[in-house]
């Protein structure tokens, strides 16, 4: 005998024999006791050849019994009395029916059943028939390949039962299908066996088979997320295809319900055939009024949406079109899938645009299953406050977003359309999507459509009216006809075009467009070349929208209007302008203006000095022909003022320079003015002009103005007009005094004595010259634009050395500035 793994083991002629030795008469009684690892390990070695060294030989046995196999698992297969020494008869037995098959399992050599093989030195294997443990599938020859399982799309689960099975009457080869093929559509691949059964794809895949048939069909479901839940009723014990196979019934399961939160579940019996097409095996539809939430409000409400809604049209990954799943994968996976032109792909719609204004701006209508319903036009347009930042209150739902640019997809002018007259007005433009304006026409597919469906009732827009190229309208009879695109400003040119209008519209217009009906702003601007003067309408025609569009033009130049408001120009007109009216009879025209023919204008503020508080109104040429003529400063203010026209008595004391006639050579006599030389004025870099452009620079830079009459007895070509540098800062109901932003030069020198004991402090004598000549002037330390001016009170200027002074003032002496001399 051998030890350990070769006891029992003989050699015999060079070839090592094990239980092949014939029958003895007797034997001796056993040295040691022996197992059946003994001799093949147990289970035993698997081999594609007879191993001496380990016992292994030709065969499966590892991959049909347990790792700690007893004489139980042998038993299975072979028909051995109690598996003693005995046993090692040289022969290999098998039950006649392997595994208590239901069906007579069989060995068979090559196709011919065998009770026993001769053990021998070159094994001819079988394999086994209709044995449970292989699903009543013929196997492959034993001590082939063991079947294996590399991934859920690498495997051998199909080589016993399908996968999944698919068997049909009358042999139900592989398992009957029942409606594991429709349910493979939703599940494939062997890793989903486990939402019904349990999971074999891990551990000994593939040990549940030698339990088959002997035990009942595992059954465990569980919803997409394999969490397990609801029970399946009905026999569990006829499942081999030679058995006939009684389905049952499926209930409480999350696959077979209506997907809702708080879910209405199925019964359905395995293998009945397909749910009804039309989804509502499970879910219902809008007819029967089952789905979740506000799905009726959607799916079957045609009367106020016009159109229902289609499942694609929210679930649009799931359903290709009502009744057809589009993608398995995504139903039934206990997520709801929002998608489609009009999903809010989230469980609330407040951010889509179903529930918007059509312009992004959205409303929340609540949560899907409590939110309260919407039975009108506010629901989602004009819905917001203007606490809440709306423009204005809407009155039938018109969208009251704060208009932002002209033709764009922000602007907005519903509130000048709709106004007080309410949802009627909402079929003039819109007639293909609405005829009440309170609900949607049946059947219109102009409504959540994705754009701005503009289509006009000829009957109140005329025949003739389009809706064209960045949102205009053209040809439309509210409009006169004139083109008007939308989110303009509501202005008298989109019926009235300035460049159409009568007399001196253009004068006051520029060509322009005013805003709107009461606009009384003056957005006027630029200079004399390039700007424009541009007053609101309401600057002479009426505040009040009643007074619109009554077949007359009105004026009304009235400074104040109870209850209403007026443009800073108006307020500055004469107070004794106190009707309103056609021409001729409202104050501030001629009592013999005649409208549309002759009109003239006075105790106008426009056409005044501009000297408050204390105006002076000047005459105005006729409206339709005339014009100013000559010097046109002087019509209104003089020029300089108070020369022609009365006004403030100061100005004619800051015209030319400082003391310009007045100015002691230094040798007897008095400076003269020049171009040239030791000059009083006339030579900029001796001594500064001072001109409008000196006090007035946000209104008048231009230095030159020989018009003036302090300037005409020695500038006598008229060759230099005054010029408007901005048309804002001029005719704008203010006095605008801004000092320009120069040093101030002066050949008014005082005695170098006087100038260094004070006058030294505000000025600068240049290279300390006095009295000699061309170079001897002074020029001040602080820039003029330093100065401030305040109704009337100027402080901090250069010119008075500092020390305030009140314009209106009349007892100016020379010791106001001159402190000592």
């Amino acid at each position: 005998m051998i030890n350990n793994v070769m006891t029992s083991r003989i050699l015999l002629g060079g070839v090592l024999l094990m239980g092949s030795l014939l029958p003895v008469s007797s034997v001796a009684a056993p040295q040691y006791a022996m197992t059946c690892a003994s001799c093949h390990d147990m289970p035993p070695l698997d081999s594609q050849i007879r191993d001496p060294h380990t016992g292994a030989f030709r065969g499966n046995h590892r991959t049909h019994q347990p790792a700690g196999a007893a004489i139980s698992n042998c038993a299975v297969c072979h028909d051995a009395a109690g598996y003693t020494t005995g046993h090692l008869d040289g022969r290999i037995s098998f039950r006649a029916s392997v595994n208590e098959s239901p069906a007579g399992g069989r060995y068979k050599v090559g196709g011919l059943e065998v009770a026993f093989r001769n053990q021998t030195a070159l094994p001819i294997p079988g394999s086994c028939s209709n044995v449970n443990c292989h699903f009543e599938s013929d196997t492959p020859l034993w001590g082939s390949s063991p079947f294996r399982y590399v991934d859920p799309n690498d495997n051998d689960c199909d080589k016993c039962h399908g996968a999944p099975p698919a068997g049909t009457a009358p042999g139900y080869a592989g398992g009957a299908d029942g409606s594991h093929s429709r349910h493979e559509t939703y599940y494939s691949g062997v890793t989903q066996c486990r939402k019904c059964h349990a999971d074999h794809t891990s551990g000994a895949r593939f040990a549940h088979a030698t339990s088959a048939g002997r035990r009942p069909l595992i059954m465990q479901l569980r919803d997409p997320q394999n969490v397990p839940g609801g029970a399946y009723s009905g026999p569990v014990d006829d499942y081999l295809p030679s058995l006939n196979n009684q389905f049952g019934q499926c209930t409480a399961t999350y696959c077979h319900s209506d997907g809702k939160s708080l879910p209405t579940y199925r019964t359905v019996t395995w293998g009945s055939g397909p749910l009804a097409s039309d989804c509502t095996g499970c879910h219902g539809n809008a007819a029967s009024r089952t789905l979740s939430g506000r799905h009726t409000a959607h799916t079957d409400n045609s009367g106020y949406l016009g159109t229902n809604f289609g499942c694609a049209e929210c679930h649009a990954k799931t359903v290709a079109a009502e009744g057809s799943i589009k993608d398995r994968m995504l139903h039934v996976n206990k997520f709801v899938d929002y998608s489609g032109s009009r999903a809010g792909r989230s469980a609330a719609c407040s951010s889509f645009y179903c529930h918007s204004d059509g312009k992004g701006r959205f409303t929340d209508p609540g949560t899907w299953s409590a939110g309260a319903p919407i039975d009108d036009c506010k629901g989602c347009h004009g819905a917001r406050t203007v606490a809440d930042g709306a423009a204005f209150t809407s009155v039938a739902g018109e969208p009251n977003y704060a208009s932002v640019g002209v033709g764009g997809a922000t602007s907005n002018s519903h509130f000048y359309h709709v106004g007080t007259s309410g949802a009627s007005t909402c079929d003039t433009c819109h007639t293909l999507t609405t005829t009440t304006g309170t609900s949607i026409r049946i059947g219109s597919s102009s409504h959540l459509d994705g754009s701005i469906d503009v289509n006009f009732n000829p009957a109140k827009a005329g025949g003739a009216a389009q809706w064209g190229n960045n949102r205009t309208c053209t040809n439309v009879a509210c409009h006169s006809g004139v083109p008007v695109q939308w989110g303009e400003a509501r202005h008298c040119d989109m019926c009235h075009p300035t460049n159409k209008l009568k007399g001196a519209h253009a004068k006051h217009l520029s060509g322009t467009r005013p805003l709107f009906y009461g606009y009384t702003a003056n957005r006027s601007f630029g200079d004399d070349i390039t700007g424009r003067y541009e007053f609101g309408c309401s600057n002479c025609h009426p505040v009040a929208n009643g007074n619109h569009g009554n077949g007359q033009v009105l004026l009304d130049f009235r400074p104040a209007v109870a209850g209403q408001g007026v443009s800073l120009l108006r307020s500055r007109n004469s107070a004794g302008i106190t009707t309103a009216g056609v021409a001729g009879v409202a104050g501030g025209t001629t009592a013999d203006s005649i409208p549309g023919s002759r009109v003239e204008c006075l105790n106008l503020y426009c056409h005044s000095n501009g000297y408050l508080p204390d105006l002076a109104y000047a005459s105005t040429p006729e409206w339709y022909g005339g014009a100013f003529t000559g010097d046109r400063c002087a019509c209104c203010h003089g020029n300089s003022p108070n020369s022609v026209i009365p006004g403030s008595a100061a100005h004619a004391v800051h015209v030319v320079g400082i003391h310009p006639e007045d100015i002691y050579t230094g040798k007897g006599g008095r400076l003269e003015p020049g171009s040239s030389g030791n000059v009083s004025h006339g030579v900029s870099s001796q001594a500064t002009t001072i001109n409008c452009h000196t006090c007035h620079n946000a209104t008048v830079t231009y230095p030159r103005n020989d018009r003036n009459t302090a300037c005409a007895g020695c500038h006598s070509s008229y060759s230099e007009t005054a010029r408007i540098n901005n048309r804002g800062r001029h005719v704008n109901g203010v006095v605008e005094v801004s000092f320009a932003n120069i040093a101030i030069v002066s050949k008014a020198q005082l005695r170098p004595t006087s100038f260094a004991s004070y006058t030294g402090q505000e000025w600068r004598r240049n290279g300390g010259n006095y009295k000699n000549g061309a170079t001897a002037f002074d020029t001040s330390k602080k820039l003029l634009s330093t100065a401030t001016w305040n109704a009337g009170n100027c402080a901090n200027i250069a010119c008075h050395f500092g020390i305030p002074v009140n314009w209106n003032d009349t007892g100016v002496s020379c010791l106001s500035c001159h402190k000592k001399l």
